[in-house]
């Protein structure tokens, strides 16, 4: 009786490492092909999408969404600044 006890807890286990790793490969495969699916991505898309759901989760007034909205293009100016005054540098690393 221990016999059959021990080989049916192990072909138990084995039974759920099978499934365990199946599931997992299954969720890793889905995230990795939906992350290519959508492509090139589009910042104004991906704005409107964010902004949406900032106002949604805070529920943030217009004049809010506002304020948010005149940070964010601030954000980009600045950022396309920096890039922009650190290019030649780059370009010459590259070299």
């Amino acid at each position: 009786m221990k016999r059959g006890a021990i080989i049916l807890w192990m072909g138990l286990v084995f039974l759920c490492g099978g499934v365990l790793g199946a599931l997992g490969q299954r969720l890793y495969t889905v995230s990795s092909v939906r992350a290519n699916v959508s492509g090139q991505r589009n910042p104004e898309e991906f704005r409107k999408r964010f902004v949406a759901s900032l106002k949604s989760r805070l529920h943030a007034s217009d004049d809010q969404v506002s304020k948010i909205t005149a940070i964010m293009d601030q954000t980009r100016e600045r950022f396309r600044e920096t890039r922009d005054s650190i290019e030649p540098s780059m370009k010459r690393i590259r070299e």
